[in-house]
């Protein structure tokens, strides 16, 4: 094995360390903030084509037909480009999706109760531009 390869093998081990240190932080968030605990699994997808992450998207949360939330699946590409606080972003904006499904609260992008806890945390919205820009200011 080369030295670049090793190189390159021991960044993503890294970056998969920070991505489960910052899974485990935000499962602590989602307890203290809301008393939900995340009881679904989190992927960190792995494939070079997700058909659902799409258009630059950073992660999705896949329900069952039944719209039952099965897991949370985070973009290795996001993972690989960005900052840690970027990411946990992220994941606790996929998060609240469950946590609002766990309350019975509206949970789909878009929602009231959804934006309205996005702006609360801080957190990057789909539709919320304004919300957006104030963040990246």
């Amino acid at each position: 094995m080369s030295y670049k390869s090793r190189k390159r093998k021991s960044e993503y081990r890294k970056k998969t360390q920070l991505f489960y240190n910052l899974v485990r932080q935000s499962r602590e968030w989602a307890i203290s903030q809301y008393g939900v605990k995340i009881d679904i699994s989190i992927f960190l997808n792995s494939k070079k084509t997700d058909s659902l992450l799409k258009n630059n998207q950073s992660g999705y949360i896949l329900s069952s037909s039944e719209d039952v939330p099965k897991k949370i699946v985070i973009s290795k590409e996001f993972l690989e480009k960005n900052k840690p606080i970027d990411i946990q972003a992220i994941i606790q904006h996929e998060f609240l999706h469950y946590i609002g499904w766990k309350l019975d609260k509206g949970f789909d992008d878009g929602d009231e109760w959804f934006e309205n806890q996005l702006a609360r945390n801080l957190l990057y919205s789909n539709y919320n531009i304004f919300l957006n820009y104030a963040l990246l200011s």
